[in-house]
């Protein structure tokens, strides 16, 4: 069994920086418009003031009652994040200096850091051909560590990869509408997957989070014929990535966009990460996307 090569200590030094570099680019207060935002529920109605938003005003409400009414609401307590996070054995690779499960386990892992200190809960969900483990969405400096004690568990990754199961779990199990983060390489995706994400979309708002090691696009050139193996069923191929590179790297750039379009046509979000670039900017950049889009 491999060691991960997460140093916890050393994340949750890079954690605060990280929660200063998202203050200082006014990540949190994004996150709060765009997702909290939504959590909003139906309170009553009260009579139209000076300084309230006019788009609040309820015509329908106002003609019965002869008076102009607004709707007013209470924002949700707070709100449950779920992060689904592939643990499968084509996770279990790399070529840089993180394998991607490793990559993918510091990005959850600052993103929790973070999402915790804005208020709200979180959840993990790992899987592979099953769901490997469950932590429910919870607040509080222990429920870090508890999800972080997941994430690094070499025990929990290996083993084969069904995404639609993983996402019915997800639907069956947690009640109150919320967040769901999938994180993958969506290596060894089936058919008929974006029937499931759609379902999942109707109960949650859904970002998915492709990450991707420079192998998994490209194949090196000039080194001879190298071994490639399968990373589900172990079987092995002799090649040469100058014949067969060009073939490949189109392959990957037609999946890449079928799983691209499968997110939109699910009304979904994707984010793709490398695991030679930090994530830190493809987040902010993000945000700033999504905020642009909720304020239009």
């Amino acid at each position: 069994m491999y060691k991960m090569n997460v140093n916890v200590l050393e994340l949750v030094k890079k954690l605060e920086i990280g929660l200063q570099i998202l203050a200082e680019n006014k990540i949190m207060s994004t996150y709060r418009r765009v997702f909290r935002g939504k959590g909003l529920e139906f309170e009553e109605y009260r009579a139209y003031g000076p300084g309230d938003d006019a788009e609040m005003i309820d015509w329908k409400a106002s003609i019965r009652s002869n008076q102009t009414l607004v709707k007013q609401f209470r924002e949700e307590r707070e709100l449950d994040i779920y992060f689904l996070v592939d643990a499968s054995s084509s996770m279990v690779f790399g070529s840089t200096d993180k394998l991607k499960n490793e990559y993918a386990a510091e990005f959850v892992a600052s993103l929790a850091h973070f999402i915790l200190r804005v208020g709200d809960n979180v959840g993990l969900v790992m899987f592979n051909d099953n769901v490997v483990h469950n932590l429910p969405a919870a607040n509080g400096s222990n429920q870090f560590y508890m999800l972080l004690r997941g994430l690094v568990d070499p025990s929990l990754y290996g083993g084969g990869y069904n995404l639609e199961e993983a996402i019915r779990f997800i639907i069956r199990s947690v009640q109150k509408k919320g967040l769901l983060i999938i994180v993958s390489d969506f290596i060894g995706l089936r058919a008929g997957w974006e029937k499931i994400l759609r379902l999942a979309t109707g109960k949650f708002d859904v970002i998915g989070v492709m990450v991707r090691d420079p192998r998994d696009r490209e194949l090196p050139r000039g080194v001879g014929q190298v071994m490639i193996s399968d990373p589900y069923t172990g079987k092995t191929m002799l090649v040469n990535p100058d014949e067969v590179g060009p073939a490949y790297e189109n392959y990957v750039k037609r999946y890449e966009a079928m799983v691209e379009a499968g997110f939109a046509a699910s009304k979904a979000d994707l984010i793709k990460l490398a695991t030679d670039k930090s994530f830190i900017k493809p987040v902010i950049n993000y945000f700033r996307r999504r905020e642009l889009i909720f304020s239009s």
